[in-house]
């Protein structure tokens, strides 16, 4: 599969997933959209993984969802998108935003990785998203 089909499927479940909402969610396998979008973070084009983070995003909705990334391990790839180098900006970009997702939707969970990269990104001065 090419990575624009790649690129073009992952933009579908983002459009998807846009529909789902609290009184819904239960109704849709979130659990296998993560283990999807899993796969595509280990892809080596950035593209693909800033838009797997997207859509990973806009279905870490609930509790549930949010545990299920962090039972099928997905906050060790998204700290490693957070500390890749400063030119893949779209990937750390959607990576911090994933972050505070998590935040916003359930704090008692947040990932200690996920405080220890803040603390890391927040650390180094010469980190573009030092002051966001």
């Amino acid at each position: 599969m090419s990575s624009k089909q790649k690129l073009d499927i992952i933009n579908r479940l983002i459009l998807c997933s846009k529909y789902i909402d609290m009184g819904n969610f239960h109704m849709f396998p979130l659990a296998k959209f993560m283990e999807s979008m899993r796969l595509m973070l280990a892809t080596n084009k950035t593209v693909i993984r800033a838009a797997a983070i997207r859509c990973l995003r806009y279905l870490s909705i609930s509790r549930m969802s949010i545990e299920d990334m962090i039972r099928l391990k997905v906050d060790l790839l998204l700290v490693k998108s957070i500390e890749r180098e400063p030119k893949n900006e779209t990937e750390r970009a959607q990576a911090l935003k994933y972050v505070r997702q998590c935040v916003d939707c359930d704090a008692d969970l947040l990932p200690r990785s996920f405080v220890q990269s803040i603390v890391a990104v927040a650390d180094n001065p010469e980190d573009p998203y030092r002051d966001s």
